[in-house]
């Protein structure tokens, strides 16, 4: 009887490889949704793995290809925390001196790579040691995982929609959140902007709330508050307890159990999840078949490879921006009632456009004044996508439509003013009269209160108008 060929143990740098993606996803598992995980894990496993290959040219000896293996690695992710670390010594400028740096971080792993490849030493008892320290840290990141998934993948919550009374033609429902997007008071006085998308919105028949304010100044419990038709009290729950209310809200469910189609857009963030229970989710990005998420591509950005994508990163956000109105935009056509959320980061940081549109950045940390002025311009750009996919859904919906603009929460830059932290836009189109029921300080946590009262025969109380935290 043949014996089982044992698992060659120089091939721990492939369990060295996976280990930083799973334990970052360990720790952030309640922010990052398992179908992140994959994309990132393959490149660095594939990667390690053309690596040995590539040094196996240089030496025959498999425990002394693992061990250049593991040093370079080392590097790999080490290369941003010590950027980090010692930003006096690193060479600031162009992406050209950036990658110049980086090539000199070589310069540490050729000494003891020469010194490898001259010993004749063996090296076989430092590759059990190593094996063993890889897969017991693999082990302790998986049971992580599992104890995790077991929590998560729990039945739903479903809420019915028994006693909500509507006709045989649904009208669509989008619920949009641009976020950061503050009051028109705010814009005039900081800013000294009179916002024209206001004018705008009133002519083609919405209520804008003059006078409303989030609950909340963070964006994940001010948009659970919303969706869910109550205050949280943030002193009972996690954040992670918060994403999955955010991912099994009322409203949607409510909306299912009616007929509705849950489709739920992201510019890029929210991804843990959030998801799970809509029929469609946008936008959806994979390359060989596995998806591109944020988690993704800071795993990359964590490593030595950062100077190489940081065009990239800028590039993928605006273009998640621009995708998320183009794809809304088409909603209309789709034949089932459709209940749209989407969350679009912007006109938050990163700074990725100028007022016409024109791409820069991504910018994240300025002075106050000139964070005030790369803001405006960034809004200034969103109100002219946002007159345009308003202009879209209303000119091709067969029936028309309820639209909310919210912003989730007000100004939170340099610690501006916290009396415009809570200040929002807050607009809705609102048909067949369906606004008589709305006021200047309406708060979001009404307003599906308010619709389900009007369009489906509910019966809620409106809450009080209140500030949480």
């Amino acid at each position: 009887m043949k014996r089982m060929k044992k698992f060659p143990l120089y091939l721990y740098p492939l369990l060295l490889a996976a280990f930083p993606v799973l334990f970052l996803y360990s720790v952030n598992m309640e922010e990052v949704g398992i179908a992140d995980v994959p994309l990132p894990l393959s490149i660095l496993v594939v990667g390690t793995l053309v690596f040995m290959g590539l040094v196996r040219w240089l030496v025959k000896d498999w425990h002394k290809i693992a061990l250049i293996t593991t040093l370079f690695l080392i590097l790999l992710f080490l290369y941003v925390p010590f950027r980090s670390l010692f930003q006096f010594l690193t060479i600031a400028g162009s992406t050209y001196k950036t990658v110049l740096w980086g090539c000199f971080w070589l310069l540490p792993y050729i000494i003891p790579t020469v010194l490898i490849l001259r010993s004749r030493r063996d090296f076989s008892v430092g590759t059990k040691f190593l094996s063993i320290t890889a897969t017991a840290l693999l082990i302790v990141s998986l049971i992580s995982m599992g104890v995790h998934q077991i929590g998560t993948f729990g039945p739903a919550t479903q809420e019915t929609g028994a006693g909500l009374i509507h006709g045989e033609v649904l009208p669509d429902v989008y619920y949009i959140i641009l976020d950061e997007y503050v009051r028109d008071d705010a814009l005039e006085e900081i800013y000294g902007y009179d916002n024209e998308l206001t004018n705008y919105l009133v002519s083609k028949g919405f209520y804008v709330a003059s006078e409303s304010q989030s609950a909340y100044w963070m964006s994940v419990p001010s948009m659970a508050s919303s969706l869910n038709m109550d205050y949280i009290d943030e002193s009972e729950y996690n954040y992670g307890e918060k994403l999955k209310m955010l991912q099994n809200n009322k409203v949607s469910q409510l909306l299912k159990s009616m007929g509705y189609h849950y489709i739920f857009v992201t510019s890029g963030a929210l991804e843990a999840g959030i998801d799970r229970y809509a029929e469609l989710r946008l936008p959806q990005q994979y390359v060989f078949g596995m998806k591109i998420s944020k988690f993704a591509i800071y795993v990359v950005q964590a490593t030595m490879l950062c100077p190489f994508t940081l065009g990239f990163a800028g590039h993928d956000w605006r273009d998640g921006i621009l995708y998320c109105f183009d794809e809304i935009a088409k909603i209309p056509n789709i034949e089932a009632p459709t209940f749209t959320f989407a969350h679009i980061v912007c006109p938050h940081t990163p700074f990725v456009f100028d007022r016409d549109g024109n791409p820069i950045g991504p910018i994240t940390k300025l002075p106050l004044e000139e964070h005030r002025e790369k803001y405006l311009d960034q809004l200034i750009f969103l109100n002219k996508k946002v007159e345009v996919l308003v202009e879209e859904i209303l000119s091709s919906s067969d029936v028309p439509p309820i639209i909310i603009l919210q912003g989730d929460h007000g100004l939170r830059h340099h610690n501006e003013d916290k009396k415009w932290r809570h200040a929002i836009l807050n607009a809705y189109h609102l048909p067949d009269e369906g606004t008589q029921s709305l006021y200047p300080t309406i708060c979001p946590v009404n307003s599906f209160r308010v619709i389900f009262n009007y369009y489906f025969g509910a019966d809620y109380e409106l809450l009080e108008d209140k500030i949480i935290s």
